[in-house]
């Protein structure tokens, strides 16, 4: 009989920096040296803001460009409205998506697994 192939191995999680706090993205006051699941909601505890402040510096940008397309871009008349209107999507389908890919994610969990995350 030949030999079962070993199952692949998994890659390990990533190791965080010393000192790194966990937190829970539903009750912030859940705090951890170590990372886990939040005994509120059951949610994966998340390295504390660092990932939502890159994605907030990296959307900044694009968002106040949006912002001034659609508060003030009627009165200066840079562009006729209904290209400002797709420049506006354009330039916030990216905003959108990327800086909510992990709430995307989570709601996306949710449904699947038959659980909401919060809420209890």
């Amino acid at each position: 009989m030949p030999a079962e192939p070993a199952p692949p191995a998994e890659s390990p999680p990533p190791v965080a920096a010393a000192g790194t706090v966990y937190t829970c993205p539903m009750h912030p006051e859940v705090r951890q040296d170590h990372p886990g699941n939040c005994p509120k909601c059951g949610m994966t505890l998340e390295p504390e803001l660092r990932d939502f402040q890159r994605r907030f510096w990296w959307t900044l940008p694009l968002t106040a460009v949006v912002f001034v397309l659609a508060m003030l871009g009627h009165r200066l008349q840079w562009m006729e409205m209904a290209v400002q209107s797709w420049v506006e999507l354009v330039l916030a389908i990216p905003i959108v998506l990327w800086a909510g890919w992990p709430f995307f994610l989570r709601g996306w969990q949710s449904v699947v697994n038959r659980s909401p995350t919060c809420g209890r």
